[in-house]
């Protein structure tokens, strides 16, 4: 009973957002796509430099991969942040640092 009751509101919804969004083209930009193949299954048993850990504390915070992290998060850290940056370019230098 409540499964059909949510299931026709979701068909009402979608009804209503596609009517909405009719004979108008959308001008937005597409967001960036990140495919980052999986290196393996599991957890990372030897992270490399270029591993960034999570955590607390100096010998994380010390490790090369958070460091590199923190220059590439600094470095981006003006652009990013100026009034001028729009959303979807703060989402294209996001990606950019993950990637």
């Amino acid at each position: 009973q409540k499964r059909q009751r949510r299931q026709a509101a979701a068909v009402v919804v979608e009804s209503l957002w596609n009517n909405k969004n009719m004979g108008r083209k959308s001008t937005a930009q597409p967001r960036p796509k990140l495919v980052v193949p999986p290196r393996g299954i599991g957890p990372i048993v030897d992270p490399n430099e270029n591993d960034v850990l999570c955590g607390r504390g100096g010998r994380i915070n010390s490790h090369s991969g958070n460091i590199k992290f923190r220059d590439t998060i600094n470095a981006r850290k003006k652009e990013y942040l100026a009034p001028a940056t729009k959303k979807l370019e703060k989402a294209h230098i996001a990606a950019a640092i993950v990637y």
